[in-house]
């Protein structure tokens, strides 16, 4: 009986959290993460599960007021033109965190799910691509990058021999590196690109650094020729980041973004064996700190009176100039009917800026299907349209 109640236990214990709660959705280990009963706790644990790189919070946090005024009820088409609820559509829609803000900081609405709390630290998968993109803009401003125009391998030298030495970082921020690589999340299998730069990377099963991007050495076409959404592009920019800097893309982080917008709580990225962050992923952070990250882009780049970001790059960012792509460049998405800029990642993540209207959504979530398709734009847009329109209702 003694040895039935200590197994009971044991398994207990692993469906807790770091602070005793007891979830029914636990986190996972290296080998099960990603199934979909332990993605809430994995995708809130992934620093505990894989080596990260910590980044510190700000001294003093940005303060976000809350609204008084009750949110209002609001109704949207889904992206196969069902009319629903936000209410129920956060329900039943794997949805873990959710956050409506103004662009001078006020909460609107926060929500958390799936047995989610404020301190949790979310994992971005691809919205992190476009923090990359925001620290290049700051390292251009820095002179630490000469020009976007340099090739990677200028910066890199252990890029040589890879798909990726010749080509322009202007190439790797619009995704038009023309390197042979396919980006495939409907069937994940072993020996896929993405499968492969996944595992050379946060997985630890390979040197990393450079070495991680060794196995891309075919080209497609030349570069800034066509669109191709590949995350070893910017794998390639992080590895630039690192090097034309002289330190981690977590540290550059912390000093020149992380801390002047005002973090309330420490962040961490996934790291390789070598100490190179997964840049293609895999930042992990609380729902307010990637609403901060939103609003300093929807602010063109400012805290205040401080200009973190160029206001130019954060321009460029939010309305996807110079790509070949209508609707993406630096980064960033821009939402189907050109309204707004997304931030996008797989498992249904994504943070969306109105270019027109005073509002900002974060969305993070753990659909069972690693998708970046048609679906989650479309909803993303319809919401980010119906927000402000049941706002401005509310307020005759």
């Amino acid at each position: 009986m003694m040895r039935v109640a200590a197994i009971l236990a044991l398994a207990l214990a692993a469906c807790a959290g770091p602070d005793g709660r007891e979830f029914s959705h636990p986190v996972g280990s290296r080998a099960n993460w990603s199934e979909p009963r332990q993605m809430p706790g994995s995708f809130t644990a992934m620093d505990r599960i894989f080596p990260a790189r910590r980044i510190a919070a700000a001294a003093t946090p940005r303060p976000l007021p809350r609204a008084e005024a009750p949110f209002p009820p609001v109704t949207f088409l889904t992206a196969r033109g069902q009319p629903t609820t936000l209410d129920a559509w956060l329900a039943t829609s794997d949805t873990s965190a959710f956050l409506v803000m103004r662009k001078d900081g006020t909460i609107l609405l926060e929500r958390y799910l799936q047995e989610r709390q404020p301190t949790d630290r979310f994992t971005s998968w691809s919205m992190g691509k476009t923090v990359i993109g925001m620290l290049v803009g700051i390292a251009l401003a820095d002179g630490a990058i000469r020009s976007i125009d340099d090739p990677a391998g200028a910066y890199v030298p252990g890029l040589a021999g890879t798909a990726y030495a010749e080509v322009p970082i202007r190439a790797l921020l619009h995704m038009t590196s023309g390197v042979a690589f396919r980006e495939e999340y409907a069937v994940q299998v072993r020996g896929s690109d993405i499968s492969r730069l996944a595992q050379g990377t946060f997985h630890g099963n390979g040197p990393g650094g450079a070495a991680s991007l060794s196995f891309v050495t075919h080209r497609a076409g030349p570069p800034g020729v066509f669109f191709n959404y590949a995350s070893a592009d910017t794998q390639a920019l992080g590895l630039v980041l690192a090097a034309a800097t002289g330190q981690s893309v977590s540290a550059y982080l912390e000093r020149r973004i992380w801390q002047p917008m005002g973090a309330e709580a420490e962040a961490s990225w996934l790291v390789d064996r070598a100490g190179q962050e997964a840049a293609f992923c895999c930042l992990n952070a609380t729902l307010r700190d990637y609403g901060r990250l939103a609003l300093l882009l929807a602010n063109g780049g400012r805290v205040g009176a401080q200009q973190v970001l160029p206001e130019a790059w954060a321009r460029n960012m939010l309305q996807v100039r110079d790509g070949l792509s209508p609707f993406y460049a630096y980064q960033t998405w821009r939402t189907p009917d050109m309204v707004g800029a997304l931030m996008l990642g797989v498992h249904g993540q994504w943070i969306a800026i109105h270019q027109f209207d005073d509002v900002i959504i974060v969305r993070l979530a753990t659909e069972p299907t690693a998708s970046t398709g048609r679906d989650v734009p479309n909803t993303a847009t319809n919401i980010l349209n119906a927000v402000p329109a049941a706002l401005r209702l509310a307020r005759r």
